[in-house]
């Protein structure tokens, strides 16, 4: 009996033994995942471009964000256009990025963000960034209509095309300057591209001669608005 009791000790002495050194192992092996997405993580920034767009002469800013993640973090701008929040963290976070087209001319304007490393190894990621400030233009296929009437009833039509030279929305009014009774618009706003019907006719003028008036057509925030179109009619005798 004695060495079987020998044998079992020996046994469970070794199993326990065992027993030890895996859950030693275990312990180290959960003790690594247990870091993961903390400190330990890896220093990443997404995405790494922002683009963007808003029309010019508008204050409404535009807003998106950076997600960062591994270890203690600083965040800084090149441009005051670009303003960051917040500007530091640690661990897994977001930096809110808000654009503002307030004193921006039309055109493509580039900035970057940086994220850096408070740690000793100083790491950085630049994110680039690209805001584009829309300028529409407002054009008019024409300037002017002359008509000469030879009847009592002489009736014209013509069109005016409204087009969009620049970039950006263009949203557009049309009316008779002086409100001429003989000149009739088909259409009073709209967008571009569009198209604004004319009716001219003497119908109801009593007398003979030249009559003048001017539409105009505006585009909030377009260049070259507002624009104008010259209307003339004649009346002679038949």
């Amino acid at each position: 009996m004695g060495p079987v009791v020998i044998s079992l000790a020996a046994g469970l002495v070794v199993l326990l033994a065992g027993l030890f050194v895996n859950g030693c192992r275990i312990s180290k092996l959960l003790g690594r995942s247990s870091n993961e997405g903390g400190s330990n993580a890896p220093f990443a920034v997404s995405p790494l471009e922002l683009r963007d767009s808003a029309l010019i002469g508008s204050t409404a800013a535009r807003v998106t964000q950076l997600d960062v993640s591994g270890g203690s973090w600083l965040a800084s701008a090149d441009n005051p256009w670009i303003h960051l929040s917040p500007t530091s963290g640690s661990g897994h976070g977001s930096v809110r990025v808000v654009l503002d087209p307030q004193t921006l001319t039309p055109g493509l304007h580039k900035g970057s963000v940086t994220v850096q490393q408070r740690d000793a190894s100083g790491s950085s990621i630049a994110v680039a960034v690209s805001f584009f400030i829309q300028q529409p233009i407002l054009n008019l296929s024409s300037d002017g209509f002359s008509y000469t009437a030879r009847s009592s009833n002489a009736v014209f039509y013509d069109t005016v095309e409204v087009t969009n030279d620049g970039s950006g929305p263009l949203a557009w009014t049309a009316k008779v300057a002086h409100g001429a009774s003989w000149v009739s618009l088909g259409a009073t706003s709209g967008t571009a591209p569009g198209v604004i019907p004319l009716r001219v006719s003497n119908a109801g003028l009593t007398i003979f001669g030249t009559f003048r008036d001017t539409i105009v057509v505006e585009a909030p925030g377009a260049k070259k608005s507002p624009g104008t179109i010259s209307l003339s009619l004649r009346r002679r005798h038949d």
